[in-house]
């Protein structure tokens, strides 16, 4: 059977000179994952590519948004929002580290030990960075309401306190990782390295789970904020509330549940498993950077800024400031 154009092309990624045995289907290529025979092996193969994949379509989804956003006279977006899609970068980033070494000989051990510490950081960095991307936004619709300015200090500290948790993470896996060498090693399904002792993992879910409850609670808190004082934002005659405030918020509420999902549903690979079953849990994380790019990039502005051929003459970002929108102050919005 031969691989599509497509899986031959990003298996290339993880290990380049078994290309051409997997382009003309050789039936006595090595055995690539402990335990498997062939028809096996050519299944977790084809998952690595689409792992691989998934990685590389949200990364460069994100980074076109970003450049949008960045670029375009029609977007407007604050460092909160900014952060949150970079933080998804990053976190495709860290998946990157051993391409070309996903199967076959192990990775050197600075570089497996380095990913370890990178994937475990990274899901408490984007956990965190979204709470404090719904903070930024509560924090504002809070002060349209006082008509005042947002707490300069709240919203640095806001801001700092995701990469600081990515920081201690990051130095406390690593340094687990060199006092324990035998527990690094790459997943079984070839995908990054990792601890095989699953302490690490449970303690980044909890980081995660309880960062998304907090967005729970503060979804509930802003949208009942909002109910209570709908006549007073009308009045303020902020634009469209329903075209902005609604959907952003059904946007972060949607999203928030997806990690908290993939999380738990991850932590199924650390039970005995084969490297199909743990390639499967394992496309389920590698899916969200590009969740994210869908849910955050579909918003109107940034369509529009890419639908020059349809672009009207005067156009009305999407998440142009809400305070800006009430004549209130002319600060960024939090989104």
């Amino acid at each position: 059977m031969r691989a599509s154009p497509t899986i031959s092309l990003l298996c290339s990624l993880c290990k380049p000179e078994l290309r051409l045995s997997v382009m003309a289907g050789n039936h006595t290529m090595s055995n690539l994952f402990a335990g498997e025979d062939i028809s096996a092996e050519r299944q977790s193969f084809t998952l690595l590519a689409i792992f691989n994949f998934l990685q590389i379509f949200g990364f460069l989804s994100l980074a076109i948004i970003v450049l949008t956003a960045w670029l375009s006279p029609m977007v407007h977006r604050t460092s909160a929002w900014y952060s949150f899609m970079l933080s998804w970068m990053f976190f495709c980033l860290s998946y990157f580290l051993i391409a070309g070494q996903q199967v076959g000989a192990e990775p050197s051990f600075e570089i497996c030990v380095t990913q370890a510490a990178l994937i475990y950081a990274a899901p408490a960095l984007t956990s965190c960075v979204s709470l404090a991307f719904l903070l930024q936004l509560h924090s504002t619709v809070s002060s349209v309401l006082r008509s005042g300015p947002v707490s300069r200090i709240r919203t640095i500290t806001i801001q700092i306190f995701p990469f600081a948790v990515h920081f201690v993470f990051f130095i406390e896996t690593l340094t687990l990782g060199l006092s324990n060498r035998p527990e690094v090693a790459r997943d079984i399904s070839g995908m990054f390295c990792h601890l095989t002792n699953s302490l690490q993992a449970k303690v980044t879910a909890t980081v995660v789970i309880l960062a998304m409850l907090t967005m729970l609670v503060y979804e509930g808190l802003t949208v009942a904020l909002l109910y209570r004082n709908w006549t007073a934002f009308k009045r303020l005659r902020v634009r469209s509330n329903d075209a902005i405030l609604l959907p952003l918020m059904i946007r972060v509420t949607v999203f928030s549940f997806l990690p908290m999902v993939a999380m738990v549903i991850s932590s199924l690979a650390y039970l005995p498993s084969s490297p199909i079953a743990n390639g499967k849990i394992n496309l389920i994380v590698a899916f969200l950077p590009a969740a994210a790019a869908i849910i955050f990039g579909t918003q109107h502005d940034i369509l529009n800024a890419w639908m020059f051929w349809n672009r009207k003459k005067t156009v009305v970002p999407e998440h142009k400031n809400i305070n800006i929108q009430v004549a209130v102050k002319a600060e960024d919005s939090p989104v």
